[in-house]
C-alpha cells in the first residue's frame, strides 16, 4: 500500500476555492500529483467546525481510494509535472508510456509555428504521425511507409505522391483476386506509361472502339523515346469482334497486319535440298507420293481440330512449299538436261542426215540422174 502524505492547506488565488494538494509516495520511489477540492474553505485564522473538518477529511479519503488504482499513471520524473487547464491534463514535454517505460505517443503546439503528434508501439517499430504542414504517415521498422500529402494524395513507397495513389514499388495480386479498372461510358480508363520530366504519353494501354455505351476494344500505344512532346502513338489494337489489327485500326479480319512480317526460330528455309547428302526423290517417286496421298511430300498433310477446322503451323506449312519448289526448280534443271542431250542428239542425226542427203545427191549427178 503506498503512503499517503498530507503536504498542505493552499487557497487559490483569486477565489475562496480550497484545493489539498497530495504527494502520493509510491512503491516504486516516485511521487504523484493530484489536486482535491475542498467542500468546506477556510482563512488562517478562523475557526472551523470539527463536523466540517470532518467532511473534508472524508472527501480527502474518499479521493485516495479512488485514486489507489490509477496512481501509477500520473508520475513525476525528472521535474517536470502534470499540467491541469480546465477540464484537460497533460505533459508539457516528451511522450505518454501505457504499460511502458518508452513513450511513444507525443504531442507539440507552440501555438505559433509548429505542431505535430505521433502514435505507436514501444520502441518506435510502427507510428502514426501527424504535422503541421497537413500531412501524415504510416512508419514502420523506423521507416515511412505510407504517406498522404495535404492534398489528399496517398504514396506507398514514396513521400512525393504525384497522383491520387502513387505506389513506388511492386505490387502483387494473388490468388483470384482482380484489379478492376471502372470505366463509365466512353472513358479511356487504362494504364499509362509516363516519364516523370515528360508531359508525354511513353506508352499506354487503353480502351478503343466505341459503340453506343462503352469503349470494349484495347488499344496498345508506344512512343519514341527521341521525342518528350509527342504522346505514344496506337500499335495494335483489338476491336471487339475479335480483330486484331497491327499497323492498322480497322482489321478486315482475325489478323490484320500492315506492313513486313518477320519469323525467327526453327528451320524456316529448305536450302538443305541441294546439299549433296539430301536423298533427292526421283519424279516417277515423287509423281507416285503425290498421287497416291494426295499432297506434295515436304508440305504436311490436312490436320484438324477439335471443331473441325483445319490448323496449320506456318512456318513447317512455308518451308514445306518453299521445299517443294527448290525440289521442282532441280527436277526442272534435271530435265532440262535430258533437253539439251536429246536435242544435241537431234542436232547430230539432222547433221548426218543432211550429209547424207548431199551424197545422195552427187551420186545422182554422176549417174546422170
Amino acid at each position: 500500500m503506498e503512503n499517503h502524505i498530507f503536504n498542505e492547506i493552499l487557497l487559490k488565488k483569486g477565489s475562496l476555492v480550497l484545493f489539498l494538494s497530495l504527494l502520493f509516495l509510491t512503491q516504486a520511489g516516485t511521487l504523484s500529483a493530484q489536486e482535491l477540492e475542498i467542500p468546506h474553505t477556510f482563512t488562517p485564522g478562523t475557526v472551523i467546525s470539527s463536523h466540517d473538518m470532518n467532511e473534508n477529511f472524508d472527501q480527502v479519503a474518499n479521493k485516495v481510494n479512488l485514486l489507489d488504482s490509477e496512481i501509477d499513471n500520473l508520475l513525476i520524473t525528472g521535474g517536470v509535472f502534470w499540467t491541469l487547464a480546465g477540464n484537460n491534463i497533460y505533459y508539457n514535454m516528451g511522450g505518454v508510456g501505457v504499460h511502458s517505460a518508452l513513450p511513444w505517443f507525443y504531442y507539440f503546439e507552440d501555438d505559433v509555428t509548429d505542431y505535430w503528434y505521433r502514435t505507436g508501439v514501444e520502441g518506435g517499430s510502427f507510428f502514426i504521425e501527424y504535422d503541421n504542414d497537413q500531412t501524415g504517415d504510416f512508419s514502420a521498422n523506423t521507416a515511412k511507409r505510407l504517406f498522404i500529402d495535404n492534398n489528399g494524395n496517398v504514396g506507398i513507397g514514396t513521400t512525393v505522391p504525384i497522383s491520387a495513389f502513387h505506389v513506388d514499388g511492386d505490387v502483387d495480386i494473388t490468388s483470384n483476386h482482380h484489379l478492376y479498372l471502372h470505366q463509365p461510358n466512353d472513358a479511356t480508363t487504362g494504364i499509362i506509361w509516363k516519364n516523370r520530366s515528360y508531359a508525354k504519353m511513353s506508352a499506354a494501354i487503353l480502351p478503343v472502339d466505341t459503340n453506343s455505351s462503352a469503349r470494349q476494344g484495347i488499344g496498345f500505344f508506344t512512343g519514341d523515346d527521341a521525342d518528350s512532346t509527342t504522346d505514344a502513338q496506337l500499335r495494335m489494337i483489338i476491336r471487339r469482334n475479335g480483330y486484331i489489327g497491327i499497323g492498322t485500326t480497322s482489321p478486315q479480319g482475325v489478323l490484320d497486319v500492315n506492313g513486313s512480317i518477320y519469323q525467327r526460330g526453327g528451320v524456316l528455309h529448305a536450302d538443305y535440298v541441294f546439299e549433296s547428302n539430301y536423298q533427292l526423290e526421283t519424279i516417277e517417286e515423287h509423281a507416285d507420293y503425290m498421287w497416291i496421298n494426295k499432297h506434295l511430300a515436304g508440305i504436311p498433310g490436312i490436320t484438324h481440330d477439335e471443331n473441325g477446322l483445319e490448323i496449320i503451323e506456318v512456318g513447317s506449312y512455308r518451308r514445306g512449299i518453299v521445299e517443294e519448289l527448290e525440289k521442282a526448280h532441280i527436277y526442272i534443271d534435271q530435265l532440262n538436261e535430258i533437253l539439251k542431250s536429246q536435242q544435241e542428239q537431234i542436232e547430230k542425226t539432222r547433221n548426218e542426215n543432211n550429209e547424207l542427203k548431199a551424197e545422195i545427191d552427187q551420186i545422182k549427178t554422176a549417174l546422170g540422174l
